[in-house]
């Protein structure tokens, strides 16, 4: 017969009966330690794999949203103008203010740079 040592989680057993004592025993231990470290490593280089992380690191490119968005005479670069619209009366429902911060143009330039895909999912949504 084999006796496999738990090691104790959480004590919530009122009379102190090891056998109903939740637990886990090393061998869990160490999978969920060593899964958890590595979606650790690996969650970064994902992260730094979107198109925007590349925009983000030229400081030319910074400069040429700042001005684009900036304008007075901004038009919408992505979205045609009812998206624009719509997209302007959703935000400021989800989030008051959002148009004072012109959010709308934030998304427009954002989805300019990002891939097709995203876009598609965008504007089926």
């Amino acid at each position: 017969m084999e006796n496999k040592v738990r090691l104790p989680v959480l004590n919530n057993n009122p009379n102190n009966n090891p056998a109903a004592r939740p637990g886990i025993n090393r061998r869990e231990m160490v999978q969920r330690l060593l899964g958890g470290a590595g979606a650790g490593v690996v969650a970064p280089g994902i992260v730094a794999a979107h198109p925007m992380h590349k925009h983000l690191m030229s400081e030319t490119t910074l400069a040429q949203a700042d001005a684009k968005a900036a304008a007075a005479e901004w038009s919408p670069e992505f979205l045609d103008p009812h998206q624009n619209e719509t997209l302007i009366v959703l935000a400021e429902r989800i989030v008051p203010g959002s148009t004072k911060a012109q959010v709308n143009r934030f998304i427009d330039l954002l989805l300019t740079v990002d891939t097709q895909e995203n876009q598609k999912k965008f504007l089926a949504s």
